[in-house]
């Protein structure tokens, strides 16, 4: 709000879990501001896809882009491909698993729908599902953010499985508002943008040190050498991440984080955003550390991750 960006607005109930509370514009604008202070060069319009390696030492990525390949040096490298592109090149174990493909449209007029609830049978979601039609914006700027549950289920590896997705998707979020606009009360709403990419839910899972699943978490596996928590609104409340869960049973020099981290019983939680941020943030921490130590990953004190983070006020327990 103190950059003039739209949020939530308190019209939007307390109670529900689901709902954004940013500007994605105002935030890509300040996350830019947040790389360029750090001193970061980033580079986008690439694509990571190799490895340079001296065994299983990882030692830096090569990327395509329009310039064609080019590659950087690295004393670590963290993945957050999210479908383990990099940890993949370096020969790491993973387990590919199929997932639902996922895709997400904004909708825009939703301040302006008149009706009070929705039609009783609004039409399914790709799971077969009732999905209400919205009455209020979640957004706070009249745009409602609308997802499509999971999405059909596929290889989110394959390119030809992820553009009929896409199409599928696209066609679908059209013709399902064109249906909601022939609607007392909804007449006005229309697609603001769909998502810029198309999300599997998951892909490769990485072989970690430390398998995080639920007979772990059972065991109580998990909360040892932690360096965050997280939850989810469905699954249970609270889990531990372990620090051994980012680094790979084979590699060196590397780290995961995100959407490739956990175990198929697990990734449910480990793929969202917030299980995200905490995976990404601890890899980040670890990795820098490495660094300034001399050390692999593998071989740092993880006490040295745990003060670092609890500095930046993150919850270790």
């Amino acid at each position: 709000k103190a950059m003039g960006a739209f949020a939530s607005t308190g019209e939007v109930p307390k109670t529900s879990h689901w709902q954004p509370t940013v500007d994605p514009e105002a935030a890509k604008y300040l996350m830019d501001r947040m790389i360029e202070e750090s001193g970061v060069e980033m580079f986008f319009h690439s694509w990571g896809f190799d490895t340079i390696q001296d065994g299983d030492r990882v030692q830096g990525i090569v990327f395509q882009s329009k310039q064609g390949m080019q590659a950087i040096l690295a004393k670590q490298v963290v993945d957050c491909t999210g479908d383990g592109d990099i940890f993949f090149a370096a020969g790491c174990g993973y387990r590919q698993i199929t997932h639902g493909i996922g895709y997400v449209s904004r909708l825009g007029n939703i301040d302006r729908v008149t009706a009070k609830k929705p039609p009783e049978n609004p039409g399914l979601a790709y799971d077969g599902l009732p999905k209400p039609w919205p009455t209020r914006s979640n957004e706070g700027n009249g745009t409602t953010w609308w997802g499509s549950r999971l999405g059909p289920k596929g290889d989110g590896l394959s390119v030809r499985e992820l553009s009929k997705a896409e199409i599928l998707h696209r066609r679908f979020w059209w013709e399902h508002v064109a249906e909601m606009r022939k609607t007392p009360g909804w007449e006005q709403v229309y697609i603001a943008n769909n998502c810029s990419q198309i999300g599997p839910r998951a892909t490769r899972i990485l072989e970690s040190e430390f398998i995080s699943d639920r007979a772990a978490e059972s065991r109580g596996e998990n909360a040892r050498e932690i360096v965050g928590w997280f939850g989810n609104c469905g699954a249970h409340n609270g889990m531990a991440l372990n620090y051994r869960t980012l680094l790979p049973k084979r590699g060196e020099n590397i780290l995961a984080a995100g959407r490739c981290v956990g175990a198929p019983d697990t990734i449910d939680t480990f793929r969202l955003i917030c299980p995200c941020f905490v995976s990404g943030q601890a890899a980040g921490t670890a990795a820098a550390l490495a660094v300034r130590d001399s050390v692999s990953p593998r071989q740092l004190d993880v006490s040295r991750v745990q003060a670092v983070l609890r500095k930046a006020n993150v919850f270790i327990g």
